[in-house]
């Protein structure tokens, strides 16, 4: 079992591009959705980073996933339209 501690290291290590980085990578697992409000709240027990720039960058994370995902299925809407007639 990973403890508390261990985890906020990492966040200090990896910052609010890993926030932002694993919100994204979370979100847009499509096929299974995941929350990923779990990192960036256990993220906010870190007192070396800021809350308000934890939600923006795990904010920003999820919706680019999430732009990307409708993207993908509109883009791909588009094309079966055409490949059907």
């Amino acid at each position: 079992m990973v403890a508390l501690d261990e985890l906020l290291l990492l966040y200090d290590y990896f910052g609010y591009p890993g926030i932002f980085l694993g919100s994204f990578i979370i979100s847009i697992l499509f096929f299974l959705p995941v929350p990923y409000f779990p990192l960036p709240l256990i993220a906010a027990f870190n007192k070396n980073l800021d809350r308000h720039l934890i939600s923006l960058s795990g904010t920003i994370g999820a919706v680019a996933a999430k732009m990307i995902i409708f993207y993908l299925a509109y883009s791909g809407r588009n094309i079966i339209q055409k490949i059907k007639g």
